[in-house]
């Protein structure tokens, strides 16, 4: 009785982190870009 709902939990936390990791990713991917910009609006108002 246990076995069967064991993986497809496993697999639902998996797939939950993976998706979690796709927009951490991207929110930094963002963030880097972002401030990339300001860094360099920021040096050029100095």
């Amino acid at each position: 009785m246990k076995e069967p709902i064991i993986p497809s939990f496993l697999t639902k936390i998996d797939r939950i982190k993976e998706f979690d990791a796709v927009k951490t990713r991207n929110f930094g991917l963002t963030v880097m870009s972002g401030f990339k910009i300001n860094r360099r609006n920021f040096i050029l108002c100095l």
